[in-house]
């Protein structure tokens, strides 16, 4: 009994109980959502049976929803990415990390359902604007869990310089989001070739974090980064 009114009191996670039930809920989450994304990819419905010629065309109506489905995972795999090199940092977890986690895992389990509307519907502002805003809002929530870590101190000060990066990985990201759904508006196709600017953020935001751990190691010892 002592030992677990400490683990709920925020104390010490001597066993790493609280951080490994954490992973394994959220690991549980990511590959769900992964799964249902497939969902979006309808089989198609034949009205005869002609032959190939029929299916051939068919296949390729449901093109446009098997690159939607390849995005949509490449993106919910790059934040199950991100998720885990966030938690590598963690020393131990608290109740506001936990709810700031599963903020992000209730994010990651509505992809699928954007993600179907923009597959069917890719040519309407709505379906854009609400697929880009959920994205948005994952890496949001993000920047917001990954600044806690420091602020609580449940992470290991070893890693500012990967914390620092991820913290500008996230305002990029979000950035790029933001900035295609103000596109939308005018251009839709336009819009979502500037989603392609996520390709080098992880590049810029690692010369941005170790520029900042640079900036903050020229200061004075007692600076915080």
């Amino acid at each position: 009994m002592a030992e677990d009114e400490g683990l709920h009191s925020g104390g010490r996670d001597q066993d790493g109980y609280g951080l490994g039930r954490l992973l394994a809920l959220s690991d549980g989450v990511f590959a769900i959502a992964m799964t249902l994304l497939v969902l979006s990819i309808p089989v198609p419905q034949l009205t005869s049976l002609q032959g190939e010629g029929e299916l051939t065309a068919a296949l390729w109506k449901v093109l446009p929803n098997l690159l939607g489905f390849a995005i949509s995972f490449a993106l919910v795999g790059l934040y199950w990415m991100v998720h885990h090199r966030i938690f590598r940092w963690v020393l131990r977890v608290d109740q506001r990390l936990q709810a700031l986690n599963l903020m992000a895992l209730f994010l990651i389990c509505l992809v699928p359902f954007p993600a179907a509307l923009e597959a069917r519907y890719s040519n309407l502002l709505p379906a854009f604007e609400l697929y880009c805003a959920n994205l948005a809002l994952i890496g949001i929530v993000y920047a917001g869990l990954t600044a806690y870590l420091r602020r609580a101190g449940l992470m290991r000060e070893s890693h500012l310089r990967e914390w620092r990066i991820g913290m500008c990985r996230n305002a990029l990201g979000t950035a790029v989001f933001a900035f295609a759904m103000f596109i939308a508006l005018v251009s839709i196709p336009v819009a979502g070739f500037s989603l392609l600017l996520l390709a080098p953020t992880n590049a810029v935001a690692k010369v941005m974090g170790n520029r900042w751990t640079d900036h903050v190691e020229r200061g004075t010892p007692k600076a915080v980064g």
